[in-house]
């Protein structure tokens, strides 16, 4: 979500952006604005950061894992099924910025 803001950030000034989450502990760390883990912190921050710097709106809201099967299928590296999955998608990857690891 973080790396989705910095990259699309200012394109999304005056929009509500709602994020879904299969993680009931990143969604518990959303909801309180607050985390332990410094890394997750900065990570929150950046996002309300962007949020604010190009005047938009985040919402997220908590989606079982059995129903996440795009974000699943790119994070094990399914590329054939993510495709099949949401064929709209960019056939080539969006070029991370300079700032990109400063994330984390």
């Amino acid at each position: 979500m973080a790396l989705a803001c910095l990259l699309w950030g200012p394109l999304w000034r005056g929009k509500k952006l709602l994020f879904h989450c299969d993680n009931q502990s990143v969604m518990d760390i959303w909801a309180k604005g607050s985390s332990h883990d410094t890394l997750l912190m900065h990570l929150v921050h950046s996002i309300f950061f962007c949020a604010a710097s190009h005047q938009f709106s985040v919402f997220v809201s908590h989606i079982q894992g059995t129903d996440n099967s795009i974000a699943d299928a790119l994070s094990h590296f399914q590329m054939l099924q993510f495709r099949q999955l949401t064929q709209q998608a960019d056939l080539e990857p969006t070029t991370l910025p300079p700032s990109a690891p400063n994330l984390w």
